[in-house]
């Protein structure tokens, strides 16, 4: 089982579309409004590329990223995880269900969180040039666990994680909150969407998935 991280096992979104509202209106003169908005549509990439997406070519994208993630990493490792979270994870493992978390964040940042966190996963992985959520995480899972795509399940709150795993032919469980059920339903076959508010739902639903 597959975990995206931030919006999913930790409630950072908010804070971050807070903060990336303000860059883009501060440097952009978009309205904070639409500014976070167009942030939450473009999640589930690094913000650099959703720079790239939203303002190509703009000679201010790589300042703005470079703020965004330094203000970014002091809100970040502020973070914590749910007990109730933990002890899902660690109900998880005491199945014999391997886990792992597939972040955009960037690498060290999630080594880091899990280490100091204690947070009970099998294997975690963050951003790094070349090698991101999506295929190439989904690629390194399979060959580490030496399991098929078919036996995977993704979790994830953004209309990009689900994206990205129709894309890979990966089952997905739609963590609702920062998009609705009908903004997933839009994108996957509404008979074979699981969702949950709350991680420790995919207890409740291990035998539908």
């Amino acid at each position: 089982m597959i975990f995206d991280l931030d919006g999913t096992l930790i409630d950072t979104m908010g804070s971050f579309a807070d903060l990336a509202g303000e860059l883009i209106r501060t440097h952009y003169g978009w309205s904070f409004e639409i500014g976070r908005k167009r942030y939450l549509e473009t999640s589930g990439i690094p913000f650099f590329q959703q720079l790239a997406v939203l303002f190509p070519e703009n000679e201010r994208n790589p300042v703005v990223a470079e703020h965004f993630e330094t203000r970014k990493i002091r809100a970040f490792m502020n973070e914590t995880v749910s007990e109730k979270t933990r002890e899902t994870l660690k109900t998880l493992r005491d199945l014999e269900i391997r886990t792992a978390i597939s972040s955009n964040n960037f690498h060290t940042l999630v080594r880091e969180f899990i280490r100091r966190e204690n947070i009970p996963v099998d294997l975690a992985l963050g951003f790094k040039p070349e090698f991101c959520k999506g295929r190439p995480h989904f690629d390194y899972i399979r060959k580490y666990f030496a399991i098929p795509f078919s036996k995977m399940l993704f979790v994830g709150d953004s209309l990009r994680d689900a994206i990205l795993a129709k894309e890979a032919n990966i089952r997905f469980a739609a963590k609702l909150g920062t998009f609705s059920d009908m903004e997933f339903k839009e994108i996957w076959d509404s008979r074979s969407l699981p969702t949950i508010y709350e991680i420790y739902e995919i207890l409740d639903i291990l035998e539908e998935l």
